[in-house]
């Protein structure tokens, strides 16, 4: 039999879902895109002092807000949603962190002069640790306030992702560049109350000792219930307005042991598949894995500390009685192309006459070709005016699921 290597591409990509949920409950969303404006909706807009407007995390210009003198603050003007009297409460952000002072505050949505009050998330000094806190509105002491404050030092000049959850007194999680922070409690305060004044970011007053955030802060989310760990991992992840990627290796595949399946990922910056490989992207054949099944999985990082996974099922099966392996058959699927690879025309043939469609895709996903209705077992397809290189040919039946297998332009 004569050996003919036709590579299936199934190409790995990321794209954007909308996560609606993240949503719910939201008190406030800074983007800090220019100005302070709260873009969640709720109206808790913010009025900057002396903070500077710089380059976010991605490197876009006026995209985040840079604290590095006395008195440099955002002062939030809320309305009475931003004051939760029950828990949870949930606060995000990312931070880029070079603080000097006693504690920096990332933000607090109560500022109140000489007292405890409200839920604050900050970064303390020395230790550089993250630190979640809520007051009873008794004076600066032990006495009258809950914290819980982690191990890590976050205050090196880098971009973090941090995240502070209060359930309840003794409940608290911390969270950094989407991994659980162990942390201790202190305090003994009761529960949360509040002032009249406004939330900040950027000034912690204690007994009349005021302290400043160093540094740059980013996307603040503040909600009124408990964000859970797929949520922190999104919200690490976005690069807009509530969304993020996603890994995607698509359905299972089977195919004859002569062909070659090529996994090709992008949009990440590390790669681990389960054969060892750390490219971009890896080929699959019978060669390796022989005939029958064989389980792939990929964990893609995404940045920040943070990575996905998906696995997909690839299944050889022993074509030695399909000719030449010039035709590309799998029964299981009901469809055959040939020849292929193709300088000029391809043939795909049905295993019955049911009214189809036919797109012809590249790897970007764009359409590249369209057919009619078709109605016939066979259908002739010119690709004369296609550029060298690999297409998906989907298959879309009136009833039924779509199919969707390769073809290879050689001209």
């Amino acid at each position: 039999m004569k050996k003919h290597f036709l590579f299936i591409a199934i190409t790995l990509f990321s794209f954007s879902i909308t996560a609606q949920t993240l949503t719910d409950s939201l008190i406030a969303y800074y983007l800090f895109n220019g100005n302070a404006n709260d873009v969640s909706g709720n109206g808790n807009n913010g009025t900057i002092h002396g903070v500077v407007p710089v380059a976010d995390r991605y490197g876009n210009s006026n995209s985040a807000y840079l604290f590095g003198a006395n008195n440099d603050t955002i002062l939030y003007s809320p309305n009475s949603t931003f004051k939760p009297t029950t828990f949870p409460i949930s606060i995000s952000a990312w931070v880029k962190s070079n603080c000097i002072q006693n504690t920096g505050i990332i933000f607090k949505n109560d500022f109140g002069q000489n007292v405890y009050t409200g839920v604050l998330i900050g970064v303390t000094m020395p230790g550089g640790n993250l630190v979640v806190s809520f007051g009873d509105g008794g004076p600066t002491s032990p006495g009258y306030r809950r914290s819980k404050t982690g191990t890590n030092n976050i205050n090196d000049n880098q971009w973090h992702f941090v995240a502070g959850i209060i359930r309840n007194a003794t409940d608290m999680d911390l969270w950094i560049d989407c991994k659980y922070e162990i942390g201790s409690y202190s305090g003994t305060g009761g529960p949360i109350a509040y002032s009249n004044n406004p939330g900040c970011s950027g000034e912690e007053n204690d007994m009349a000792l005021n302290s400043y955030y160093g540094g740059v802060i980013d996307d603040i989310r503040f909600y009124h219930r408990e964000l859970n760990q797929n949520e922190l991992e999104l919200l690490s992840n976005t690069p807009s307005d509530f969304l993020t990627p996603t890994l995607n290796l698509g359905p299972n595949i089977t195919t004859c042991d002569f062909n070659s399946v090529l996994l090709s990922p992008n949009g990440f910056s590390s790669y681990l598949w389960s054969t060892g490989a750390t490219t971009s992207t890896v080929i699959v054949d019978s060669a390796g894995v022989g005939v029958g099944s064989t389980l792939i999985y990929l964990t893609a990082e995404k940045g920040f500390g943070c990575s996905v996974t998906d696995s997909i099922t690839i299944t050889f099966i022993d074509c030695s009685n399909e000719g030449d392996g010039t035709q590309e058959i799998n029964s299981l699927i009901g469809i055959s192309i040939y020849p292929n690879p193709t300088n000029d025309f391809t043939v795909i043939v049905f295993n019955n006459a049911e009214e189809r469609q036919i797109t012809i895709s590249d790897l970007a996903g764009r359409i590249v070709l369209k057919s009619e209705k078709i109605t016939s077992k066979e259908y002739k397809l010119d690709v004369r005016e296609l550029n060298v290189g690999m297409y998906l040919c989907k298959v879309i039946p009136t009833s039924g699921n779509s199919v969707t297998k390769s073809i290879v332009v050689s001209h």
